[in-house]
Order: structure tokens, then C-alpha cells, then sequence
């Protein structure tokens, strides 16, 4: 049988023998034990909530505590009140008159503690001033001493301490009156020791002292708190501050880029709307002085009636160009598209225009916009104006976030090698092309015809310039 409750000593008990006294003497693995009858029958009935064992061992003479179990009985007494017990190493005999049963707890006492390797004076016994109040930074290495005081075997007195708030249990039994701990944190303990007597009966009241270490003035929780909040609040101005200047520089881009479109809006109606006015003004003046010569006329009005239908156009390219709510990559497919199908209608060229049914769904900006039709649209003139071709190509392809662009004839071509003299449309299209960031690959040869395959990224990096 293993027990341990109620004070009966934990134990795999193999006999069980009575005294002349009252008592029951149980041998087992551990010693010989003796429980009074009268306790133990109180106990069971539910009168009393423990009983007192007292436990026989090798100091009291025994050579080993285990009792054997290979026979039964292994108990016996005789008539001179003896009891005999078969060991492991042989019979043991003793008169239970003899032995001391004594099995009153002993209390155990605080004698002094020492904090940091310096004694402190204990508090009064039966203060009632609430927790002893120790100063900050005490708990580096806390030390107490304490001792039971017994007249019978002394060394045989053992210990157990603990500290609630700290420790999940009692430490184990020994002989040491000693308990140390160290890097203790500020807050409140209780520190408890109890002791047991010669025949291991525990005292069940432990002794206690109650006991607080003090913070550190960076330790308290109103300073804590507050360092916390101090730190929250400058954190929040800071974050503040970099929001203000995120959004005073995203202002200042978004003038900057407000300037550069108006900029490009200005430089193309100069270049193209200016130059285009300038035109008709001089030809109008020409038909006006020779209005005599109908043939003259005829010629001068016929090229001012070309040229304002370059400039209305122009105006409604930049128009469209300008208009956000164009700037939807559908928009831009299904305009470039259009405006090809214009020029190549009414010629006996054979027109092929490969354009996606679907596009996703992406915005694109107004330069990029602007720079890939008058790409296209400077393509289709060069080709209708030199190139007299029998096949025209145009095919525009959305893949892997890229626009890839390819305008091809048939016509005459010409020599692709880099030349001075070349017009300014040559070279505009690699010009606005890399603007967006993209390439722009350019191959012709004299009677090869003339290919041009661009590739630009739908959203061109902000360092690229606006053309």
C-alpha cells in the first residue's frame, strides 16, 4: 500500500504488527513505522484531519530501512514484548516501550537576513504594519538563515522552504538552514519554512515572513507608464511630421509635373498649332495678292484648306491627348486604331490592324498616351508620303505589363544608318519612345520595305522625361 496522506508516512507497507501501547507497527521500503490506533481510527471517521507517524531507520540502529516482502509474515512479537522484523540484511528486534514517541512538530525559526551580504534587523514579532519594507535593488541576493530547536537528535531536524512568488513548490527536505535567491524583482513575497523532527513529523504551520522590495525609481509603473505615453506622443509628432512633409513634398511633385505638362502642352501648340497658323497666314496673303491668276489661287487656297485641316486635327489630338478621362489603355487601342484606319482610308493599300478584343484594366497617362499616337501617326505618314507600299502592318500587343508596339510596309525603304539630314520625324519617334522608357528598334533597307517594333512599360519610371 502507497500512501501519504493524513500524515501517514508514504510507503509500500508489507506487514503489519500491534504493540502493547496501542499502536500499529508497519514495516516497509523506507523504515519501520508506528501509527497510534486511536489517531488512526479518528482519522478514518473524519474526526481529525491527520495522524502522527513516527518512522524507525538507520540511525536508529537498523542496517537497512527495507524491510524484505518475499515471506509473509515478516512480522512477529514475542512474550517479553519485542517485536522482530525480517530486513533485507537480516531480523531486526526492538522494544517498542523503549522507543521515543515522540511526535510533536517543531517550529521552525527565522534567525536573520542579509541582503546584499549585509544583516538586517528583523522586523518585531506580532508588527502588524502590513509587508516588510525592504529598499530597492535588494533582491541582487536576498539570505535566510533560520533553525528548529531540538533536544533530541538534532542532526536529524530537516527543512523546507519556499518563497510564494517565486517558487511553484516546496524545495526538498534537507539539514541546511540556508535559502538564498538572487535578481529578485521589486514586488511582494512571502517567504515560508518549516521543519520536521527526528522521526520526520512535519510541522503542518510553517513559518513566515511577509516582505516587499521597493522599485527603482525606472522601475515603478507610474514612471513606466509614463516614459511610455512620452515615448507614444513623440513617436506620433514625428510620424506627424514626416506625414506634413510627405505631403508637402508630394504637392510639390505634383506641381512639378502640373508645370512640365503645361510646359509640353505649350511647346507642342507652338510647334505644331504655330508653325501650322504661320502657314496659313503666309498663304493667305500669297492668294490674296494673286487673285488675278485663278490657277495660282486655286493652288494657294487648296494648300490653306490642307492645312487647316492639319491644324483642326492637331488640335483634336491634343485635345484627346489632354483629356483624363481618356486615359484608360482601351481608350488609347481603340483612338490609335481609329486614326490609322483614317489615313490609310481612301488608298489602294492593303491595311492590316492587329488589335486585342480585351485589354486589362490599366490607366495610362497623357504623355504616354500622346507620345505612342504621334509615334504611330508619324509611322503611317512616312509610309504613305515616301514609301509607297502595297501592304501596311499595325499591330499592338499588351503583354507582361509592356505595350509592344510594330508598324511594317512594304514599301520602297530607305538606308537606315544614322544621317544628319534626316527629317525631324525619324528622329522624334526614338525620342519619345525613350522618354516613356521604352526601346524603339527601327529596321529598313532600299527595296526591303521599313519595320518599327517598340516596347514600353505601361507605367514608365518617374525619371523618365516628359516629352
Amino acid at each position: 500500500m502507497l500512501t501519504g496522506r493524513h500524515g501517514i508516512p508514504r510507503d509500500l507497507f508489507h506487514d503489519l504488527i500491534p504493540d502493547e501501547r496501542g499502536g500499529f507497527w508497519l514495516p516497509g521500503e523506507r523504515g519501520i513505522h508506528r501509527l497510534d490506533r486511536t489517531q488512526l481510527e479518528d482519522c478514518l471517521a473524519g474526526q481529525v484531519a491527520q495522524v502522527q507517524s513516527l518512522t524507525l531507520g538507520v540511525r536508529d540502529g537498523l542496517l537497512t530501512p527495507a524491510c524484505t516482502p518475499l515471506h509473509y509474515p515478516i512480522t512477529a512479537r514475542t512474550p517479553d514484548g519485542r517485536v522482530w522484523v525480517a530486513t533485507r540484511r537480516g531480523v531486526a528486534s526492538f522494544d517498542p516501550r523503549q522507543v521515543d514517541g515522540d511526535t510533536d512538530p517543531l517550529p521552525a525559526f527565522l534567525e536573520q537576513v542579509v541582503v546584499n551580504h549585509e544583516p538586517v534587523a528583523l522586523p518585531a514579532a506580532g508588527s502588524s504594519t502590513g509587508p516588510w519594507k525592504l529598499p530597492p535593488g535588494s533582491g541582487r541576493r536576498l539570505e535566510f538563515h533560520y533553525t528548529a530547536i531540538s533536544l533530541v537528535a538534532a542532526d536529524r531536524v530537516r527543512f523546507q522552504h519556499r518563497l510564494e512568488g517565486y517558487d511553484a513548490d516546496w524545495s526538498p527536505e534537507n539539514d541546511l538552514r540556508l535559502a538564498f535567491y538572487t535578481n529578485l524583482r521589486p514586488g511582494n513575497y512571502r517567504f515560508q519554512v518549516r521543519a520536521s523532527n527526528a522521526h520526520g513529523v512535519w510541522n503542518p504551520a510553517a513559518t513566515e515572513l511577509a516582505f516587499v522590495i521597493a522599485p527603482h525609481l525606472w522601475q515603478r509603473r507610474s514612471v513606466q507608464v509614463t516614459a511610455g505615453l512620452l515615448a507614444l506622443l513623440v513617436a506620433l509628432l514625428l510620424h506627424r511630421q514626416r506625414v506634413a512633409v510627405l505631403r508637402h513634398l508630394q504637392a510639390l511633385e505634383h506641381q512639378q509635373e502640373l508645370a512640365s505638362e503645361r510646359a509640353r502642352i505649350a511647346a507642342d501648340m507652338h510647334d505644331d498649332l504655330g508653325a501650322s497658323l504661320t502657314q496659313i497666314a503666309i498663304l493667305g496673303e500669297m492668294g490674296r495678292r494673286q487673285l488675278p491668276d485663278p490657277v495660282q489661287t486655286g493652288s494657294l487656297l487648296a494648300r490653306i484648306s490642307q492645312s487647316s485641316r492639319d491644324v483642326a486635327e492637331r488640335i483634336s489630338d491634343l485635345v484627346w491627348a489632354t483629356n483624363p478621362r481618356h486615359d484608360r489603355l482601351d481608350n488609347l487601342a481603340g483612338y490609335v486604331r481609329e486614326q490609322a484606319a483614317r489615313l490609310l482610308e481612301g488608298t489602294t493599300i492593303e491595311a492590316t490592324l492587329r488589335f486585342p478584343e480585351r485589354l486589362p484594366e490599366e490607366q495610362v497617362s497623357a504623355t504616354f498616351r500622346r507620345n505612342v499616337l504621334l509615334v504611330v501617326k508619324e509611322a503611317l505618314h512616312n509610309a504613305l508620303k515616301h514609301a509607297s507600299p502595297r501592304q501596311v502592318v499595325v499591330e499592338f500587343v499588351v503583354d507582361g505589363g509592356r505595350l509592344h508596339l510594330r508598324i511594317e510596309d512594304d514599301g520602297r525603304g530607305f538606308d537606315a544608318a544614322p544621317c544628319p539630314s534626316r527629317g525631324n520625324g525619324l528622329l522624334n519617334m526614338p525620342r519619345r519612345i525613350h522618354d516613356l522608357g521604352g526601346s524603339f528598334e527601327l529596321d529598313s533597307a532600299p527595296g526591303r520595305g521599313t519595320r518599327i517594333r517598340c516596347s514600353i512599360p505601361l507605367h514608365p519610371p518617374r525619371s523618365a522625361r516628359t516629352a
